[in-house]
């Protein structure tokens, strides 16, 4: 608290002290806490300060996180529609929400369709995929065709809650 490393916190009349640990932002991790308890001497009579017990314990962290990976053809003809897959993980041991994948198109490659459908504005497309449960992926499957010759870097994002971001690039 306040950017120090140790906090001293007094009982109330129940004999009961109390102190929570928290996030200022989600990331995985373990904080190593350490406990020592005393009663406070009588500074009148010369009594010293009695050390009770001690102890630890340690909070491990959970936090959402994603990935996302990107499978296209290596060649394509020009006016031939092909098919490529981007895959969305979430890495996490929790669910994550608000995931959003965005992939824009280069010049060159047209939009054809796509499962699930993607919302298309220009050469961008964007799905709102929602909540990734723990561990679990998300398949789309983008279908496009090649307006044009030759080679292309396609590149997909994937965002999520509390400023999650992940990008992936493709050639063809």
């Amino acid at each position: 608290p306040g950017g120090k490393d140790w906090l001293l916190v007094k009982t109330g009349a129940d004999g009961v002290a109390t102190a929570t640990l928290k996030q200022v932002k989600p990331a995985a991790g373990v904080n190593d806490v350490q406990m020592s308890i005393t009663r406070p001497g009588n500074k009148d009579c010369c009594e010293p300060d009695k050390f009770i017990a001690s102890g630890s314990l340690n909070k491990t962290w959970i936090a959402p996180s994603v990935a996302i990976t990107k499978k296209a053809p290596a060649t394509a003809s020009k006016d031939e529609a092909f098919n490529y897959g981007i895959v969305v993980r979430n890495t996490a041991n929790i669910s994550t929400r608000d995931v959003v994948v965005t992939d824009v198109l280069p010049e060159g490659i047209a939009y054809v369709s796509s499962n699930p459908a993607a919302a298309v504005a220009g050469q961008k497309l964007t799905w709102s995929l929602g909540e990734l449960a723990a561990g679990s992926a998300r398949e789309l499957s983008v279908t496009v065709k090649a307006t044009k010759t030759g080679k292309f870097t396609n590149c997909a994002d994937v965002a999520a809650e509390s400023g999650l971001w992940y990008h992936v690039d493709a050639a063809y």
